[in-house]
């Protein structure tokens, strides 16, 4: 990651689930591809959310209520008035966790609203119609964990046809229970690298908004776990070096305390000088190194997996049955974690297959992946080059919204003094991540603390709406492995 500094990442709602086996297709719902209609002059009924961001609803004890606005959208407008009712319908849970190898259960029924009863009305002529609000609320007792509300639509007027994919939506419900949220206003993500092949990770959960005492980082990711290659299976695998293992093995120590304060704990994936990495495995090896993700994400209670395509070496080796590195493969790993994981981050640091490069053919994932917009599949990106200011980049990236984007990243240690306008610029441009790098302990040499607590303060001041800025615990973490 370095090397590139110095040059200068429903709700997750499944829509349409193909109820084969769990290395098939998935749809978002905020991705509809009209192609997939028959007939181009008939009309489709579908439903999605208006937020296309994949993250699942959060509940929380401290706010056990969310409202999320449901659309109702035809693919050809008729001559008469649409009329249909979206219900919740207990007997799809089956066919979602057979497609995406998962033992979700059913969120409570007890515990949705819908405005309206469910019940749209379009005029003749029009293909969108109003949202309405579903209000999610935890019933009393219920247990932590991933929940799955799955609707679809009932009672179309005559005319219209329901595709057994896109009039189905599945909503995900994470009940956090006593975890808290780290929600502030301003509504930012701040995202945080540590270098623990030096440093503790636990020094994140020590600089708060000096008003509310909220964690000012919400994401952690561990720098950095490697793709390898397997030259007897000739086959990428995960590997995690001593320092990596040690974090992941003692999450107890390391690990579950900031996930106690509501920050949630990624893994990031690097290239190893081997020849692969996240831009060049096939499908085929996209699905097994997802599913190698997945059960280290499950084995040691991580929150998510992050992708930097870095130090991968493409070029310094021949890999027979590799496809060339680009765009489409990162593209194509990062869906097949989504699918296996839909609760859980997946996260892209900008840099690689997926930097604009006309000289090399790239623009970005700007393909579609089964049908599936990368925006939909992949949380959050944002720009690898420190003290670059691109917020419009988002937009290289199929289907992602600003607020999903990170148009200024910034270096801790080496930073620049102009963090104040940039914030300024990237929020009006309505990104809604923040990066930050190289974290150590507050004392770890002369210049740290100061340069901290300016940068802290100023995230607090300018993203998060504390006039009092950033405070930090005076504890501070230093390696011990």
């Amino acid at each position: 990651m370095k090397s590139i500094n110095k040059i200068i990442i429903l709700l997750m709602a499944i829509c349409g689930i193909y109820s084969q086996s769990c290395t098939d297709d998935i749809a978002l719902n905020s991705s509809i591809d009209d192609k997939t209609f028959d007939g181009v002059n008939d009309s489709y009924a579908y439903i999605r959310t208006v937020n296309s961001n994949s993250k699942p609803i959060e509940l929380y004890n401290d706010n056990p209520s969310k409202i999320i606005e449901i659309e109702f959208s035809i693919t050809n407008p008729i001559d008469k008035i649409v009329e249909a009712n979206v219900v919740y319908d207990a007997d799809l849970l089956t066919s979602y966790n057979e497609s995406h190898n998962t033992s979700f259960e059913i969120f409570p029924v007890e515990g949705i609203e819908f405005e309206n009863n469910g019940i749209y009305q379009m005029a003749p002529g029009d293909v969108e119609t109003y949202t309405l609000n579903l209000k999610i609320t935890k019933p009393d007792g219920m247990k932590e964990g991933t929940f799955v509300i799955p609707l679809r639509i009932d009672k179309i007027t005559d005319g219209i046809n329901l595709s057994d994919n896109e009039s189905k939506l599945f909503l995900l419900v994470k009940n956090n229970a006593n975890r808290p949220s780290t929600d502030k206003p301003g509504r930012y993500v701040t995202i945080c690298y540590v270098e623990v092949n030096s440093h503790n990770p636990l020094n994140a959960g020590e600089w708060t908004l000096a008003t509310s005492g909220k964690p000012i980082i919400d994401i952690v990711n561990i720098f950095a776990a490697n793709i390898n290659y397997d030259e007897d299976n000739k086959t990428p695998y995960v590997y995690l070096n001593k320092n990596v293992k040690y974090i992941l093995e003692h999450r107890d120590k390391f690990i579950k305390p900031l996930q106690d304060k509501g920050i949630k704990v990624c893994l990031t994936i690097l290239g190893n000088g081997q020849g692969v990495g996240p831009a060049n495995l096939s499908d085929t090896d996209a699905r097994k190194f997802a599913t190698e993700l997945k059960a280290i994400v499950d084995a040691y209670g991580l929150d998510g997996v992050d992708f930097d395509d870095e130090w991968s070496k493409y070029e310094d080796f021949d890999r027979p049955g590799f496809p060339d590195r680009g765009p489409y493969p990162y593209s194509r790993l990062c869906y097949e974690v989504k699918r296996l994981m839909p609760d859980k981050l997946c996260t892209v640091y900008y840099v690689g297959a997926i930097i604009p490069n006309p000289e090399e053919g790239y623009n970005g994932f700007d393909m579609m992946i089964d049908g599936l917009k990368p925006g939909d599949f992949i949380d959050y990106s944002y720009d690898a080059f420190y003290g670059r200011l691109v917020p419009e980049n988002y937009k290289t990236i199929l289907g992602m919204k600003p607020e999903q984007w990170g148009g200024y990243s910034i270096d801790l240690i080496e930073g620049t003094d102009e963090d104040d306008s940039n914030i300024d610029i990237i929020k009006k441009a309505g990104n809604g991540v923040q990066v930050v790098y190289d974290l150590r302990a507050a004392d770890f040499d002369a210049i740290t603390k100061d340069r901290y607590m300016n940068t802290f303060g100023t995230l607090a001041r300018k993203l998060y709406e504390d006039k009092s800025g950033a405070k930090h615990s005076g504890i501070n973490y230093y390696k011990e492995w």
